[in-house]
């Protein structure tokens, strides 16, 4: 289970989920760069969404936290 604090990237999954969304600009700018959990999206709900800064960016997006993956 991703934690808050820890780096993170998007998963495959995800990616192809945003491509075929018509997100793929978002992949681009994204999808190979590592982020921090920084928070969740709604604290003390069931809903699993996290807040990911990116770097170099330092952009931030909401994702389900089961499409990311740990970067070890």
């Amino acid at each position: 289970m991703i934690k808050i604090g820890e780096k993170v990237k998007m998963s495959d999954d995800l990616k192809e989920g945003l491509v075929k969304n018509g997100c793929i600009d978002h992949v681009k700018e994204f999808g190979n760069c590592e982020g921090m959990v920084e928070s969740w999206v709604y604290p003390n709900t069931d809903i699993k969404e996290v807040n990911v800064r990116w770097k170099p960016s330092n952009l931030r997006y909401a994702y389900d936290i089961d499409m990311l993956t740990n970067v070890l």
